[in-house]
């Protein structure tokens, strides 16, 4: 693991354009080489898709791909983000109760929780399936969004169908 640390520090030197520079290494040039999305990003849009705001949330997919970010990585973080929130709404937010999500930041937490009482517990075993299905079929999508796009517009158009069966009975 010594190696490929130090390989990765290498990696960073020449990408981040340092080498040979009096320059720190920052965590953008990190988080950048990579590939990693930052979890604000997955947060504004898991309250796009709470909020069923199709367009806005498809158009905001596409920004994520237009500044360059790795959308294989973005779906492994959403999905790793919904399932933290169903994660919080079955065991709590006690850190010893749930380990999952020890590792948010207070502000983090405070917008999980948010999301989370914005979900029905059956909403997020469903938009997980989706999700999980659409980065599956990602890799092999001639339009890499595609698959991401049908899960938001799928899980939109059900959970509008159960609201208007609800306010029917």
């Amino acid at each position: 693991s010594f190696r490929d640390a130090e390989s990765l520090l290498d990696q960073t030197l020449t990408f981040s354009g340092i080498l040979g520079k009096e320059r720190e290494i920052k965590a953008d040039d990190i988080k950048n080489l990579l590939g990693l999305v930052e979890t604000n990003l997955v947060q504004n849009f898991v309250d796009l898709i709470s909020q069923k705001e199709i367009q806005k949330a498809i158009n905001f997919l596409n920004e994520i791909i237009d500044r360059g970010q790795d959308l294989q990585e973005f779906a492994k973080t959403l999905i790793n983000y919904l399932r933290q929130i169903l994660i919080f709404k079955i065991v709590g937010s006690e850190p010893s109760q749930n380990p999952i999500i020890s590792g948010l930041t207070k502000e983090e937490l405070e917008k999980l929780q948010t999301q989370a009482s914005n979900f029905k517990e059956n909403e997020l075993h469903q938009i997980l399936n989706l999700f999980l299905e659409a980065q599956t079929k990602m890799k092999y999508s001639p339009i890499p969004q595609l698959p991401l796009e049908l899960a938001i517009i799928e899980y939109v158009s059900e959970a509008q169908a159960e609201r208007s069966v609800e306010m029917k009975a």
